[in-house]
């Protein structure tokens, strides 16, 4: 049957046309409940139109659901309701009609009810006369009062209905009278209190419910506020925990005439919801631990805590050493496992009143709150430092080895806020990484000034990279003939104030923040650039060997970006020689031996700088395409003299004559180290004993000199000698 078929039914059309009363038709059609038809009476009264909107505004969200369930489940219903002043009687009488509507959507329409609205002048009366009746009980309209098209006007919310319909509320629900005494409640509500009904009607709220007392509704009930405020309709909200039962509730509490409904609503699946999103929040997922934003939550709880004196807070910055090499080697689900492990075994150091928190990737930081000691900050490092250091970790199957590097600063001694406490702490963890890593530095002052210039240099390298600002000095390379036969580009920089300088206090900071890429590949395009000009003035061309940081190794585009300059420059690959540091080279890493293999293809020419003092093996060398080492200084310096220095140096160059490879000494200083190392079969020298570094245009006079008659080199050797230390 259609709905127009339904409406048209002439046992339904003849009850809406002729009942004296005011009747509608409610139901469903698919999900959606409404109301589809209503008599003349009930059009004029109030409005025809649709839907569940009508039904809120004139009988509230509580009838409403009341409604709909009744209709859903067949079932006879009837109410009393209060609508501005004047009370109504309320029958539905189920139709017993099912019908196939929407057909298309393949919706069901549940049985049709016809809503009866009679006028019940001394119902009022009657509930009024009934002291803490449990059949009858109060409810109230949640939603706004609305205008509505009938001689009723507004409606005032104010709603009275048996006590069947509260008991199908989700809601606790309890009204008392003015004195506070209990007059009408629910079912959940005597679960609620743990009271049935016969037992708390009649007895006061505060007396049957002792949990409210510490709650803002104790206020309001005891003090009559809320009954005073009642023609306003000012209600009370809040939320209250019931810790004996571990539920939340929204408790809202209505004044109305003589009564005060009071609704508690369960919320708390809402609460722990909230719980849950303010633990990730502020909870880090992987450990568990709390994260950053808690961390500077609590410590500027703990820091502006002014009832707390004569205490200081320790605070731990932790570093492991070692990790990003299990990240490398092992992967990162390994990673995770022992960045887990490690929380545990930070946790089980500290006291139960400690923090341990994890900031990100492998830092931790741990907080030490009211310690009444400087020092027990740092037995705590010390701690950490054993535990995580001397213990390997077991991770599904593997064992692995880390360490930690600690940092402490102490409030307030070494900080008065939460930013600087932590930045100090920091500082204090790298010095301890500078220091050797697996130990603890507590931090101070000189530090901060450290930091300050180290970040004043970073600026200026920046500056000078943007620039394109950068000094390149040319130390000559003399062969053992006394020729000049090559030349070492150093890099330099200036200072806002024009002076120079030194490579030792910035080249570590441009390989730290990553700009030695950008800074290298300067360097190289400048040098070759410089060397084919220099090449067009000399007789005999030389070489340029240019330095190579182990991160361009690892970068893996620097056989790209010397092709790309030796093409941009048109130098020729023969003449170039870049300088590999030991150390690096030695790690054996794949894509630094593919890196040299491409260079070495192109022509460049390989040389292994300061060789000696890394950990070179004959197997690592025979394998790597370089053609020459050069003898580290510290070995040349105690030459001829010292016993061990010479034993040393005929050892490398024995080895390097062996491997084919050249030997270039440098730090040569004297006349004697000079003849030292010729007799013992050196091929080139370098060193302030034959020539310093000097500036591109000094450098070119020095060598022009080389072929010029004695008088005349002697002349010039002295404006470069001048020259030379102005510089």
């Amino acid at each position: 049957m259609s709905l127009q078929a339904l409406l048209d039914d002439p046992c339904i059309a003849e009850q809406l046309a002729a009942s004296p009363n005011r009747c509608c038709l409610l139901g469903y059609i698919g999900e959606e409940f409404g109301l589809w038809a209503a008599s003349p009476g009930f059009r004029q009264a109030i409005g025809f139109c649709f839907g569940p909107d009508l039904i809120i505004q004139r009988y509230g969200q509580t009838l409403l659901h009341s409604l709909e369930e009744a209709v859903h489940h067949h079932r006879n219903w009837s109410a009393h309701v209060c609508v501005n002043q004047t009370w109504h009687r309320l029958d539905l009488i189920p139709q017993h009609t099912q019908a196939a509507f929407s057909k298309a959507a393949g919706h069901k329409a549940t049985a049709f009810g016809l809503l009866h609205e009679t006028p019940c002048a001394s119902f009022h009366n009657n509930t009024e006369n009934t002291n803490h009746n449990p059949d009858i009980a109060p409810t109230t309209n949640p939603e706004k009062n609305s205008e509505q098209n009938n001689t009723s006007g507004k409606s005032d919310g104010n709603i009275h209905v048996l006590s069947g319909l509260l008991d199908t509320l989700t809601d606790a629900f309890i009204a008392i009278n003015e004195e506070g005494v209990i007059v009408h409640l629910n079912n959940k509500a005597t679960e609620l209190i743990a009271l049935r009904s016969e037992v708390a009607l009649g007895k006061k709220l505060m007396a049957v419910a002792p949990m409210l007392r510490n709650t803002a509704l104790y206020k309001h009930v005891s003090t009559g506020e809320l009954t005073s405020h009642r023609k306003a309709h000012q209600e009370l909200c809040f939320e209250w925990q019931d810790t004996q039962n571990q539920r939340w509730y929204q408790v809202r509490a209505l004044p109305q005439r003589h009564l005060i409904s009071i609704f508690f609503t369960d919320i708390s699946t809402i609460k722990s919801n909230e719980h849950h999103m303010q633990h990730q929040a502020t909870h880090d997922v992987l450990t568990g631990l709390p994260n950053r934003l808690s961390l500077c939550q609590t410590l500027n709880e703990i820091v502006h805590n002014q009832q707390i004196q004569n205490l200081t807070l320790g605070v731990l910055f932790i570093d492991l050493d070692g990790f990003k090499s299990v990240n490398d080697t092992l992967g990162h689900d390994y990673g995770d496992m022992l960045l887990i492990e490690v929380s545990k075994r930070l946790q089980s150091v500290v006291r139960k009143t400690d923090l341990v928190a994890r900031l990100a990737g492998d830092e931790f930081v741990i907080v030490i709150p009211y310690s009444n000691s400087q020092d027990h900050a740092q037995h705590v490092g010390r701690k950490v430092v054993e535990t995580i250091g001397n213990t390997p970790f077991e991770l599904a199957g593997k064992t692995v080895y880390v360490g930690a590097s600690v940092g402490v600063s102490v409030f307030p001694n070494d900080a008065n806020d939460v930013e600087t406490l932590l930045k100090h702490a920091d500082l204090a963890m790298y010095q301890a990484k500078h220091a050797g890593k697996n130990t603890v530095r507590a931090f101070a002052a000189h530090m901060s000034n450290n930091h300050q210039n180290k970040l004043d240099m970073e600026h200026q390298l920046h500056e000078a990279l943007r620039k394109q600002s950068l000094e390149l000095h040319y130390q000559p390379r003399f062969s053992s003939n006394g020729g000049i036969c090559a030349v070492e580009a150093l890099v330099r920089m200036r200072n806002d104030h024009g002076e120079l300088i030194q490579p030792m206090a910035f080249v570590p900071i441009a390989e730290e923040t990553g700009l030695i890429v950008r800074m290298g590949e300067q360097v190289l395009r400048q040098a070759c650039a410089w060397l084919i000009n220099t090449n067009a003035q000399l007789a005999t061309p030389i070489a340029v060997s240019v330095n190579v940081s182990g991160i361009q190794l690892l970068n893996g585009q620097l056989p790209q970006v010397v092709a790309s300059v030796l093409k941009e420059t048109g130098l020729e690959a023969e003449l170039l020689e870049l300088e590999l540091t030991e150390t690096v080279l030695m790690q054996n890493h794949e894509l630094i031996i593919n890196s040299l293999h491409q260079l070495h293809t192109m022509g460049v020419r390989l040389s292994i700088d300061d060789f000696g003092t890394g950990y070179s093996s004959l197997a690592m060398l025979h394998k790597l395409p370089v053609q020459s080492i050069k003898l580290d200084r510290q070995f040349v310096k105690e030459l001829p003299h010292q016993e061990d220095s010479v034993i040393i140096s005929r050892t490398v160059l024995a080895m390097a004559k062996a491997l084919g490879l050249g030997v270039v000494a440098e730090g040569v200083e004297t006349e004697a180290q000079r003849d030292f190392l010729i007799d013992n079969g050196v091929l080139e020298l370098q060193g302030f004993g034959l020539a310093r570094p000097m500036p591109g245009d000094i450098v070119l006079q020095f060598m022009l000199s080389q072929h010029l008659p004695t008088e005349l080199q002697d002349i010039l050797n002295g404006q470069v000698k001048q020259a030379d230390q102005s510089v």
